[in-house]
Protein backbone atom coordinates (compact mmCIF):
# COMPACT_ATOMS: atom_id res chain seq x y z
CA UNK A 1 0.00 0.00 0.00
CA UNK A 2 1.47 3.44 -0.88
CA UNK A 3 2.34 5.77 1.99
CA UNK A 4 -0.58 8.10 2.65
CA UNK A 5 -0.10 11.77 3.45
CA UNK A 6 -2.88 13.65 5.15
CA UNK A 7 -3.52 16.89 3.24
CA UNK A 8 -5.40 19.39 5.40
CA UNK A 9 -5.88 21.62 2.33
CA UNK A 10 -8.05 18.97 0.72
CA UNK A 11 -10.37 18.94 3.73
CA UNK A 12 -9.89 22.50 4.92
CA UNK A 13 -8.98 24.68 1.91
CA UNK A 14 -8.34 27.69 4.12
CA UNK A 15 -5.31 25.95 5.64
CA UNK A 16 -3.40 25.87 2.35
CA UNK A 17 -0.69 23.45 1.22
CA UNK A 18 1.81 24.61 3.85
CA UNK A 19 -0.11 22.74 6.54
CA UNK A 20 0.55 19.25 5.16
CA UNK A 21 1.62 16.83 7.92
CA UNK A 22 4.45 14.42 6.98
CA UNK A 23 4.07 10.81 8.03
CA UNK A 24 6.97 8.35 8.06
CA UNK A 25 10.71 8.95 8.34
CA UNK A 26 10.40 12.73 8.43
CA UNK A 27 8.01 12.61 11.37
CA UNK A 28 10.22 10.07 13.18
CA UNK A 29 13.23 12.34 12.80
CA UNK A 30 11.20 15.24 14.10
CA UNK A 31 10.10 13.29 17.18
CA UNK A 32 13.60 12.05 17.91
CA UNK A 33 14.97 15.55 17.70
CA UNK A 34 12.65 16.55 20.55
CA UNK A 35 14.00 13.96 22.99
CA UNK A 36 16.06 14.80 26.08
CA UNK A 37 19.79 14.32 26.37
CA UNK A 38 21.09 10.78 26.09
CA UNK A 39 22.30 9.04 29.24
CA UNK A 40 25.01 6.41 29.63
CA UNK A 41 24.20 2.80 30.50
CA UNK A 42 26.55 3.20 33.46
CA UNK A 43 28.24 6.11 35.18
CA UNK A 44 31.74 5.07 34.15
CA UNK A 45 31.07 4.21 30.50
CA UNK A 46 33.56 6.97 29.76
CA UNK A 47 36.26 7.32 32.47
CA UNK A 48 35.72 11.09 32.47
CA UNK A 49 32.15 10.54 33.71
CA UNK A 50 33.48 9.56 37.14
CA UNK A 51 34.78 13.06 37.79
CA UNK A 52 32.49 15.41 35.84
CA UNK A 53 29.96 16.10 38.61
CA UNK A 54 27.05 14.77 36.52
CA UNK A 55 24.68 11.84 37.11
CA UNK A 56 25.35 10.43 33.66
CA UNK A 57 23.23 7.29 33.98
CA UNK A 58 20.32 8.93 35.78
CA UNK A 59 20.31 6.62 38.82
CA UNK A 60 20.57 9.39 41.42
CA UNK A 61 24.30 8.98 42.08
CA UNK A 62 27.13 10.98 40.54
CA UNK A 63 30.85 10.27 40.15
CA UNK A 64 32.37 8.29 43.04
CA UNK A 65 29.02 8.02 44.82
CA UNK A 66 27.92 5.74 41.98
CA UNK A 67 28.92 2.10 42.39
CA UNK A 68 29.79 1.92 38.67
CA UNK A 69 32.79 4.18 39.34
CA UNK A 70 34.18 2.36 42.37
CA UNK A 71 37.65 1.09 41.71
CA UNK A 72 38.22 3.35 38.70
CA UNK A 73 41.20 5.71 38.63
CA UNK A 74 39.02 8.62 39.79
CA UNK A 75 37.55 6.68 42.69
CA UNK A 76 40.21 4.88 44.67
CA UNK A 77 40.63 5.57 48.37
CA UNK A 78 44.39 5.22 48.33
CA UNK A 79 45.26 7.18 45.20
CA UNK A 80 46.46 10.31 47.03
CA UNK A 81 48.87 11.06 49.83
CA UNK A 82 47.06 10.78 53.15
CA UNK A 83 43.88 9.23 51.70
CA UNK A 84 44.22 6.24 54.00
CA UNK A 85 44.59 8.24 57.20
CA UNK A 86 42.45 11.38 56.71
CA UNK A 87 39.17 9.99 58.13
CA UNK A 88 37.44 10.91 54.83
CA UNK A 89 35.58 8.59 52.46
CA UNK A 90 37.51 9.89 49.45
CA UNK A 91 35.98 7.53 46.88
CA UNK A 92 32.40 7.60 48.19
CA UNK A 93 31.99 3.84 48.59
CA UNK A 94 30.96 3.94 52.25
CA UNK A 95 34.36 2.95 53.66
CA UNK A 96 37.02 5.20 55.17
CA UNK A 97 40.81 4.81 55.49
CA UNK A 98 41.90 1.29 56.49
CA UNK A 99 38.31 0.00 56.40
CA UNK A 100 38.45 0.52 52.63
CA UNK A 101 39.93 -2.39 50.70
CA UNK A 102 41.79 0.08 48.43
CA UNK A 103 44.06 0.92 51.39
CA UNK A 104 44.88 -2.63 52.47
CA UNK A 105 48.56 -3.32 52.25
CA UNK A 106 49.49 0.36 52.23
CA UNK A 107 51.42 2.02 55.05
CA UNK A 108 49.40 1.84 58.24
CA UNK A 109 46.75 -0.48 56.78
CA UNK A 110 47.51 -4.16 57.25
CA UNK A 111 45.60 -6.52 55.01
CA UNK A 112 43.01 -8.31 57.20
CA UNK A 113 43.67 -11.92 58.07
CA UNK A 114 41.09 -14.54 57.05
CA UNK A 115 41.04 -18.21 56.25
CA UNK A 116 41.81 -18.17 52.53
CA UNK A 117 44.82 -16.47 50.99
CA UNK A 118 43.87 -15.39 47.47
CA UNK A 119 46.49 -12.68 46.99
CA UNK A 120 50.00 -12.88 45.63
CA UNK A 121 51.78 -10.39 47.87
CA UNK A 122 53.74 -11.08 51.02
CA UNK A 123 51.34 -9.71 53.62
CA UNK A 124 48.41 -11.49 55.24
CA UNK A 125 45.30 -12.89 53.64
CA UNK A 126 42.57 -11.06 51.74
CA UNK A 127 39.07 -10.92 53.19
CA UNK A 128 36.15 -11.86 50.99
CA UNK A 129 34.28 -8.60 51.54
CA UNK A 130 31.09 -10.58 52.12
CA UNK A 131 28.39 -8.94 54.25
CA UNK A 132 24.76 -9.30 55.27
CA UNK A 133 23.23 -6.59 53.09
CA UNK A 134 19.44 -6.61 53.46
CA UNK A 135 16.93 -8.34 55.76
CA UNK A 136 13.17 -8.78 55.41
CA UNK A 137 11.80 -10.38 58.58
CA UNK A 138 8.10 -9.98 57.76
CA UNK A 139 7.38 -10.70 54.10
CA UNK A 140 3.68 -10.49 53.35
CA UNK A 141 3.80 -9.64 49.67
CA UNK A 142 7.19 -8.44 48.44
CA UNK A 143 8.48 -11.54 46.64
CA UNK A 144 7.79 -15.27 46.69
CA UNK A 145 10.17 -18.23 46.68
CA UNK A 146 10.17 -21.18 44.28
CA UNK A 147 7.19 -22.69 46.10
CA UNK A 148 5.16 -19.48 45.77
CA UNK A 149 5.51 -18.76 49.48
CA UNK A 150 6.17 -15.27 50.87
CA UNK A 151 8.89 -16.33 53.26
CA UNK A 152 11.31 -14.06 55.08
CA UNK A 153 14.77 -13.63 53.61
CA UNK A 154 18.22 -12.15 53.94
CA UNK A 155 20.57 -10.98 51.23
CA UNK A 156 24.36 -11.31 51.09
CA UNK A 157 26.50 -8.86 49.12
CA UNK A 158 30.01 -9.40 47.79
CA UNK A 159 32.11 -6.22 47.82
CA UNK A 160 35.01 -7.94 46.13
CA UNK A 161 35.97 -8.22 42.49
CA UNK A 162 35.88 -12.05 42.45
CA UNK A 163 32.99 -14.49 43.07
CA UNK A 164 32.86 -16.03 46.55
CA UNK A 165 31.95 -19.72 46.83
CA UNK A 166 30.22 -20.46 50.14
CA UNK A 167 31.39 -24.04 50.71
CA UNK A 168 31.87 -24.44 54.47
CA UNK A 169 30.19 -21.12 55.29
CA UNK A 170 27.32 -20.92 57.74
CA UNK A 171 24.62 -18.68 59.18
CA UNK A 172 23.42 -18.53 62.74
CA UNK A 173 21.05 -16.63 64.99
CA UNK A 174 23.70 -16.88 67.70
CA UNK A 175 26.97 -14.99 67.04
CA UNK A 176 28.73 -17.51 69.29
CA UNK A 177 27.49 -20.61 67.44
CA UNK A 178 28.93 -20.95 63.91
CA UNK A 179 27.61 -24.50 63.55
CA UNK A 180 23.90 -23.72 63.77
CA UNK A 181 23.07 -23.55 60.07
CA UNK A 182 25.67 -24.67 57.50
CA UNK A 183 25.05 -23.40 53.96
CA UNK A 184 24.78 -25.78 51.04
CA UNK A 185 27.98 -26.38 49.08
CA UNK A 186 27.96 -24.83 45.63
CA UNK A 187 26.32 -21.52 46.56
CA UNK A 188 28.21 -18.56 45.09
CA UNK A 189 27.93 -14.82 45.53
CA UNK A 190 28.97 -13.08 42.29
CA UNK A 191 31.59 -10.33 42.24
CA UNK A 192 29.96 -7.08 43.35
CA UNK A 193 26.68 -8.99 43.40
CA UNK A 194 24.00 -10.44 45.64
CA UNK A 195 22.69 -13.78 46.87
CA UNK A 196 19.19 -14.10 48.30
CA UNK A 197 18.65 -16.74 51.01
CA UNK A 198 15.18 -17.73 52.20
CA UNK A 199 14.87 -17.89 55.98
CA UNK A 200 12.02 -20.37 56.19
CA UNK A 201 13.56 -23.51 57.73
CA UNK A 202 12.58 -25.49 54.60
CA UNK A 203 15.86 -27.00 53.44
CA UNK A 204 14.00 -29.39 51.15
CA UNK A 205 12.86 -26.47 48.96
CA UNK A 206 16.30 -25.69 47.58
CA UNK A 207 19.94 -24.92 48.35
CA UNK A 208 19.10 -21.23 48.84
CA UNK A 209 16.90 -22.01 51.88
CA UNK A 210 18.38 -21.90 55.39
CA UNK A 211 17.53 -23.87 58.49
CA UNK A 212 15.99 -21.08 60.57
CA UNK A 213 13.21 -18.51 60.34
CA UNK A 214 13.36 -14.85 61.33
CA UNK A 215 11.26 -13.31 64.08
CA UNK A 216 9.33 -10.15 63.29
CA UNK A 217 9.68 -9.21 66.97
CA UNK A 218 13.47 -8.94 66.58
CA UNK A 219 16.36 -11.29 65.97
CA UNK A 220 20.08 -11.73 65.34
CA UNK A 221 21.86 -12.98 62.21
CA UNK A 222 25.54 -13.90 61.97
CA UNK A 223 27.59 -14.98 58.94
CA UNK A 224 30.61 -17.25 59.42
CA UNK A 225 33.44 -18.26 57.08
CA UNK A 226 34.72 -21.72 56.29
CA UNK A 227 36.91 -21.85 59.43
CA UNK A 228 34.12 -20.67 61.73
CA UNK A 229 35.35 -17.04 61.80
CA UNK A 230 32.68 -14.37 62.22
CA UNK A 231 32.48 -12.32 58.99
CA UNK A 232 29.44 -10.16 59.74
CA UNK A 233 26.45 -9.94 62.07
CA UNK A 234 23.37 -7.80 62.51
CA UNK A 235 20.73 -7.45 65.21
CA UNK A 236 17.32 -5.90 64.65
CA UNK A 237 14.28 -4.99 66.72
CA UNK A 238 10.57 -5.34 65.88
CA UNK A 239 9.99 -5.06 62.14
CA UNK A 240 7.18 -3.70 59.97
CA UNK A 241 5.70 -6.01 57.33
CA UNK A 242 7.16 -5.59 53.83
CA UNK A 243 9.76 -3.07 55.05
CA UNK A 244 13.34 -4.28 54.84
CA UNK A 245 16.42 -3.28 56.79
CA UNK A 246 19.20 -2.59 54.30
CA UNK A 247 22.74 -1.29 53.98
CA UNK A 248 22.75 1.81 51.80
CA UNK A 249 24.75 1.87 49.63
CA UNK A 250 25.29 -1.87 49.19
CA UNK A 251 27.93 -3.08 51.61
CA UNK A 252 28.10 0.30 53.37
CA UNK A 253 28.27 0.94 57.09
CA UNK A 254 24.84 2.54 57.48
CA UNK A 255 21.52 0.70 57.74
CA UNK A 256 18.14 2.14 56.72
CA UNK A 257 14.55 0.95 56.56
CA UNK A 258 13.28 0.57 52.99
CA UNK A 259 9.55 0.42 52.21
CA UNK A 260 10.46 -0.79 48.71
CA UNK A 261 12.79 -3.77 49.34
CA UNK A 262 15.32 -4.59 46.64
CA UNK A 263 16.14 -8.32 46.76
CA UNK A 264 19.19 -9.01 44.56
CA UNK A 265 19.19 -5.41 43.33
CA UNK A 266 21.08 -2.29 44.37
CA UNK A 267 19.91 -0.65 47.59
CA UNK A 268 18.96 2.99 47.04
Amino acid sequence: MPLMVYDPAAHHPAWGPAMRLPIGSSLLALLLSCGGPAVSDMEGADPAECSDGDDNDGDGFADCEDQDCWGTAACVEGDGDGDCSDDVDNDGDGYTDCADQDCWGQSGCDEPDTDTDTDTDTDTDVVTGLVINEILASNWGVNADQAGEYDDWLELYNLGGEPVRLDGYSLSKDPDDPDQCPLEDGLTVPAEGWLLLWADGSLDQGEDHVCFTLSRAGDDIALFGAEGELLDSQSFEEQTSDVSLSRTPDGGDDWFYDSSPTPEEANQ
